[in-house]
């Protein structure tokens, strides 16, 4: 298993995307007042004695896969960055996934559309703002 993570790692990931894969397509709309409600966090993984690890059978062949290589990571003392499972759930449910055990797990992936989509978002803002600057004689409109 752990040879699958390092793989991806030094290969980077592909995911599938397809059109042709693809059924009850939408635009997302605009998500920028929920993506400024995230937070972004700094943290470190507990110690060995509280990293969730479970031997339990009933896990998939990912989900145990998930757990080995938290159990890999723990030996990291780094600081690392991210988000909160629950926190990311609250706002975007559909990037969150929880096994049998109750452990979550966040779809960072699928935060790149959200994050696409606002800046979309916030450029329509400027170039509203900019236009009326501009209307105003308080800047020169220089397109």
């Amino acid at each position: 298993m752990t040879a699958r993570f390092t793989k991806a790692r030094q290969r980077g990931v592909l995911l599938t995307s397809d059109e042709r894969f693809k059924d009850n397509v939408k635009p997302l709309g605009k998500k920028l007042d929920k993506l400024k409600k995230l937070k972004g966090v700094s943290y470190k993984y507990k110690n060995k004695d509280r990293v969730p690890y479970n031997t339990n059978s009933n896990l998939s062949e990912k989900e145990q896969a998930d757990i080995d290589l938290m159990g890999n990571m723990k030996k990291e003392d780094r600081t690392r960055i991210g988000f909160l499972a629950q926190d990311v759930g609250s706002l975007f449910p559909e990037l969150v996934e929880e096994d049998k055990a109750g452990n979550k797990y966040v779809d960072y992936v699928g935060l790149i559309p959200v994050l696409v989509e606002s800046v979309k978002e916030q450029q329509e803002q400027i170039d509203e703002l900019l236009k009326l600057a501009a209307k105003k004689g308080l800047i020169t409109n220089k397109n």
